[in-house]
């Protein structure tokens, strides 16, 4: 653990480093000592800036667990100077960083099945709320991180303090500081291909809601070469939990106690519950 969070106070200083204005290379200014003295008193001091560390981590390997590939492309300028950093960081620091994706449709089962066991997947896993906290914090299956992110230039505060916050304390942390915005990505090509109506018509219409969602994910499900088989989905994934919560502002916690009575966390449940029983999502392969 000790290694782990040597790290992230690492990336900590990184980040900070990397948004610290100009990188112009001049000599500095020479001031009189009382000069020098009065700037350093009218200088606003940075409480949750992060110290400059220097550690080896013995060539240990990090572990960054997600449903997707995490693993950083030269695609962009903002990614190519992310990844000399890290190289930077990685030399440094004596360590190496390996991504490991999982499917979806079992990455909750895995992930928790290896917390369990007392062996988990990585050392930094992409949870979901729903069923991390807290369901997993009372468990003591995950520790908490606020005192090592409270640097508010590198870390999303909103995240660790609110949105992954458990009895006081934040168990989870994200660069991302922009806001958590969810939504629906549709195939607009393949629902012209099934001669179905585009979904902003509903939205024009005020007809988008639970019962035309399931309704269009369910004409969309095709067996397209009649090998018996459903090869066209009309719903990718099945695991919808979170959207549908918070598209029906509700929780399954509220503070720190359950909030399972509330009707409009009932409502959504039940829509999930439909989902999953009327088989409308693309089952795991």
């Amino acid at each position: 653990m000790f290694m782990l969070m040597s790290l992230v106070l690492a990336v900590m200083l990184l980040l900070s480093a990397c948004s610290s204005g100009s990188s112009a290379q001049t000599e500095p200014e020479t001031k009189a000592p009382q000069e020098e003295q009065a700037a350093n008193e009218t200088e606003p001091k940075n409480e949750n800036s992060t110290p400059e560390m220097d550690f080896d981590m013995g060539g240990r390997t990090i572990k960054v667990v997600a449903w997707w590939d995490m693993e950083m492309t030269d695609s962009n300028p903002d990614n190519i100077q992310r990844i000399e950093n890290l190289e930077a960081l990685k030399k440094k620091h004596n360590f190496d960083i390996e991504y490991i994706s999982i499917d979806f449709g079992e990455y909750q089962e895995k992930v928790v099945a290896s917390l369990m066991a007392g062996e988990p997947l990585g050392d930094i896993v992409r949870l979901g709320k729903s069923y991390a906290i807290p369901a997993l914090t009372k468990q003591d299956l995950l520790w908490p991180v606020d005192e090592y992110t409270k640097n508010d230039k590198v870390f999303n505060q909103k995240t660790t303090n609110e949105y992954m916050q458990d009895e006081g304390r934040g168990y989870g942390f994200t660069e991302d500081q922009s806001s958590f915005i969810s939504g629906i990505f549709y195939n607009r090509t393949l629902m012209q291909e099934l001669g179905m109506k585009p979904l902003q018509e509903y939205v024009d219409e005020d007809q988008w809601n639970w019962d035309t969602f399931i309704e269009v994910a369910k004409k969309a499900n095709k067996d397209r070469n009649n090998d018996g088989k459903l090869d066209t989905w009309g719903l990718a994934q099945r695991g919808l939990l979170e959207p549908v919560l918070y598209s029906n502002e509700a929780s399954l916690t509220k503070g720190d106690k359950q909030n399972l009575d509330d009707p409009k966390t009932k409502e959504a449940l039940k829509f999930v519950s439909r989902m999953a029983t009327e088989k409308v999502g693309r089952a795991s392969e």
